[in-house]
């Protein structure tokens, strides 16, 4: 037997000693409570149990018409669950009725598409904050992309038809910018 071998088997001694002797088992078992090695699972159900808390104080507040309250509460929640795509895109739908907090709606709808990037939904809503803020040339290519996944999106095909009808800000200075590149070029 290598050395290798007598350490391995030493080492499964010692941890079967440890659980068949009373004393020592309870002095582990106190050792990986204190760790949480026993809770690890049981705290994620709190977590997403207080995460819900905060997403029913908040439906309470929008029932209340306190959008503030619900901002907060929505806030909390994304706090708590920093990769549930859920609360993000609810916070982000908060904030975007709002227009100076538009901005912060714009990063919880990037995070939420970030960690749910087939979301077609959460795609189209970042898309239209993006249209309703004059900055169509951003809502493009989210447009794109849902029809990317779902070809057959009628309500993305509507959207960019329209944007495409509607000569945007930047198409025309991009147009006038090309017009006196040729106007001035030598022929």
């Amino acid at each position: 037997m290598d050395a290798g071998t007598s350490q391995t088997n030493g080492s499964a001694n010692l941890g079967l000693q440890t659980l068949t002797d009373d004393t020592t088992r309870r002095k582990y078992d106190e050792h990986l409570a204190a760790s949480g090695t026993f809770t690890l699972g049981r705290h994620q159900s709190e977590l997403q149990k207080t995460a819900e808390d905060c997403m029913e104080k908040a439906r309470e507040c929008f029932k209340g018409q306190n959008s503030g309250g619900a901002i907060l509460w929505l806030r909390k929640a994304a706090e708590i669950e920093p990769e549930s795509p859920k609360y993000h895109a609810l916070l982000a739908r908060a904030l975007s009725a709002v227009a100076p907090l538009r901005h912060e709606a714009i990063e919880h709808f990037e995070k939420a598409v970030e960690i749910d990037p087939w979301n077609t939904i959460l795609r189209f809503q970042l898309a239209a904050l993006y249209e309703e803020m004059k900055l169509p040339w951003r809502a493009r290519p989210h447009y794109q992309k849902v029809l990317e996944i779902d070809a057959n999106n009628t309500k993305a095909h509507e959207r960019l038809r329209l944007l495409d009808a509607e000569p945007g800000e930047n198409d025309m200075s991009e147009q006038s910018f090309m017009d006196r590149i040729f106007r001035h070029s030598p022929k």
